[in-house]
């Protein structure tokens, strides 16, 4: 017959060990850190995205990985959509059509990878009147269609073009070669 305090204790070490296992064998994570002195934030490459507080600045990204020190690149990529604002709270076609970015490889300084400011030079589709308060009226209803109807353009109050999604794309430098590690996906906060 088994003593079960043994098999108690041989199953929790059974347990942290493959607990341990699995968490050396995680992949780079990357972090944000920003221009405040807000806690960075941190996130898993091809994990959930992180959406980033109102108001916070990136500043840079670090990436870090626990099974020791490597070399790493950073891509950078962003997207735009149009949000509809009455004043508080905003409505965002982040499902509809939108700008983006080329990728740009992030310079690396003092083992931090320096955020650059994409959106101001990005164009967004041209789009009809119309098709904008179409859009608005699926996504929001009759209320936010109306509000629609006030724009001239995606870029004239009350709506507004602005980054919807920033995307990371990881490099490592294994064996002389740059191997894809993934992507962290990055979502601030549209409108007012």
């Amino acid at each position: 017959m088994k003593n079960p305090v043994i098999t108690l204790i041989f199953s929790l070490l059974l347990f942290f060990s493959q607990n341990l296992e699995a968490k050396f064998k995680e992949g780079p994570k990357v972090t944000v850190i920003y221009q405040s002195q807000m806690k960075p934030s941190q996130v898993s490459l091809n994990g959930k995205a992180l959406h980033l507080e109102l108001g916070e600045k990136i500043k840079s990204f670090k990436v870090t990985e626990l099974s020791g020190k490597h070399s790493y690149r950073v891509f950078l990529q962003t997207e735009s959509s149009v949000t509809i604002m009455d004043e508080g709270p905003h409505l965002d076609l982040t499902d509809w059509k939108h700008g983006l970015s080329g990728e740009v490889q992030l310079q690396e300084k003092d083992g931090e990878f320096l955020y650059v400011e994409q959106f101001s030079k990005m164009s967004f589709p041209e789009v009809s009147l119309s098709e904008m308060i179409a859009a608005a009226k699926k996504k929001g209803g009759e209320r936010w269609a109306k509000f629609a109807k006030k724009c001239n353009s995606p870029k004239e109050y009350p709506c507004s073009v602005a980054p919807s999604k920033f995307t990371l794309r990881v490099e490592k430098l294994i064996d002389g070669e740059w191997v894809n590690q993934g992507v962290a996906t990055l979502i601030p906060p549209m409108g007012c």
